[in-house]
């Protein structure tokens, strides 16, 4: 029992976190941007997995008040591409990121409203194989 906790505990402290900033172009700190993990590759030697195939692809985090995030519970064999949305912002993607390199600060560019046609709007819904909703897509 011992032996499995302990086993737990380094397993868990050999995990990797990427932090950061999300700043606007004016150097704002954008609230409510959903970070994803986009794709992943091995630092070294052969990519087994599909670049989106690995399990830490999909984590995501919402930046704070501050535009900080915490991705957490990271491969540290493995370099990152993010994925940055949020609502009137053209989405952002930062790439090659390795969780030992230290906090990322990253720009969004808000979308001009006047650059959009009203007049043609593009809706949509993702679903599954099942015809279901897909949560967060």
């Amino acid at each position: 029992m011992i032996a499995q906790l302990l086993f737990i505990a380094l397993a868990a402290a050999e995990r990797a976190t990427i932090s950061g900033t999300i700043y606007d172009t004016t150097e704002a700190r954008v609230e409510g941007a959903t970070v994803y993990v986009y794709t992943a590759r091995k630092k070294e030697g052969p990519n087994l997995l599909c670049p989106s195939c690995y399990a830490d692809c999909g984590k995501r985090f919402v930046t704070q008040s501050d535009g900080s995030f915490n991705l957490e519970n990271l491969d540290p064999s493995l370099i990152f591409n993010l994925l940055v949305v949020r609502r009137e912002y053209a989405p952002l993607l930062i790439e090659r990121i390795d969780p030992q390199s230290g906090p990322v600060k990253a720009k969004m560019a808000r979308i001009d409203p006047a650059r959009l046609a009203p007049d043609r709007p593009v809706r949509g819904r993702v679903v599954n194989a099942d015809g279901q909703p897909v949560r967060d897509a």
